[in-house]
């Protein structure tokens, strides 16, 4: 109580249980300092942080694996954004200086028939919106 508040277990005769005990001394105006004492079953005390543990742990294990897929989503954007710098620096080192195509343009660009052949057909043409 040195300190103004102190805790202990100890086995209480009277209910046979242990129990801990808390107190704290409190100030007061004009009079000497009161000290406030509780006592709670220890029992009750271990199952409420029991309780409190498991639940600690069930919202580590969920952070744990929101922080895991997250990072992994980012991982494999910055993997995906490499290896098309990776495929375009190939492409130029081998003398084809064309942009990469994104997807969709792409897969209409291999089905579309070549520009020159496409002049008769221009009001049938796909457009890219």
């Amino acid at each position: 109580m040195a300190k103004g508040n102190g805790q202990s277990i100890r086995h209480s005769v009277t209910i046979n249980r242990d129990l801990l005990y808390y107190a704290v001394r409190q100030p007061v105006t004009g009079g000497p300092p009161v000290v406030l004492r509780f006592a709670l079953p220890l029992q009750t005390v271990d199952e409420v942080l029991r309780e409190f543990r498991k639940r600690l742990w069930l919202a580590s294990v969920v952070m744990l694996l929101a922080t895991g897929a997250a990072s992994l989503l980012i991982s494999r954007s910055f993997s995906n954004r490499v290896d098309r710098l990776t495929a375009f620096s190939r492409r130029v080192a081998e003398g084809n200086f064309r942009p990469l195509m994104q997807t969709a343009q792409a897969m209409l660009w291999k089905l579309w028939p070549s520009p020159s052949m496409t002049l008769p057909h221009a009001s049938t043409a796909p457009s890219i919106r």
